[in-house]
């Protein structure tokens, strides 16, 4: 990335998207994380300075040439003010009513099984799919929690996308993160006893760090 008009201020939208302002063009722009497709968003601001996302898909900036605080959506559209009449603001800073505005992941799982039916004495798969279905905020330490069910002993159990996975009974999986809009699996296996004759039943659940919705 080159050709700054003296930048002010940046904030990262991860795990994708930064955003910056220029205070000389007086624009504020976007680029993935990766330096590519820069984009303008805002442009014709008074000497934009710094900027910072609410974590549920507003940008807000200070202009310290218009004495204004001002939000947009992150694609830059919706502009409006919201504070007017400061003294040439430089910068500022988010908060919740505990002191930190805490981003939010939105966590669905979904838990498929074959075959179904299952035969006693035979192995049975369990396929948990995890979606963040958050479109602004990446959930961190992601654990999809599974525990076999009575009259199964565990085969396997494998955690994808370089995840990790622990125990025989009570099986985690563990991701670092999970993107916003993204899903990732976990495959469980199992082997039927040929004693069993009652229902299968099994439930799966899953947390993140990061607050979910």
């Amino acid at each position: 990335m080159a050709n700054f008009a003296l930048p002010g201020a940046a904030q990262a939208d991860a795990p994708t998207k930064m955003y910056w302002t220029e205070q000389q063009a007086s624009v504020i722009k976007r680029a993935n994380v990766d330096g590519t497709s820069i984009e303008p968003l805002v442009t014709s601001l008074g000497l934009p300075a710094g900027i910072a996302l609410d974590g549920s898909g507003k940008m807000y900036w200070a202009e310290f040439g218009g004495n204004v605080i001002k939000r947009a959506n992150l694609d830059g559209t919706s502009v409006e003010t919201v504070i007017t009449g400061l003294g040439g603001p430089v910068a500022f800073v988010l908060i919740g009513p505990s002191g930190v505005t805490p981003p939010d992941a939105d966590l669905k799982v979904v838990k498929t099984d074959a075959p179904n039916p299952v035969i006693a004495g035979t192995n049975l798969t369990y396929t948990l799919t995890v979606t963040n279905l958050s479109t602004t905020t990446a959930a961190t330490n992601v654990q999809v929690k599974d525990k076999i069910p009575p009259g199964t002993t565990l085969v396997s159990s494998v955690a994808t996308e370089g995840g990790s996975r622990s125990g025989t009974t009570d099986i985690t999986c563990t991701f670092s993160s999970l993107g916003f809009g993204s899903s990732t699996t976990a495959t469980i296996v199992v082997s039927v006893n040929s004693t069993t004759t009652r229902p299968l039943i099994n439930v799966a659940t899953t947390t993140a760090d990061t607050m979910d919705l």
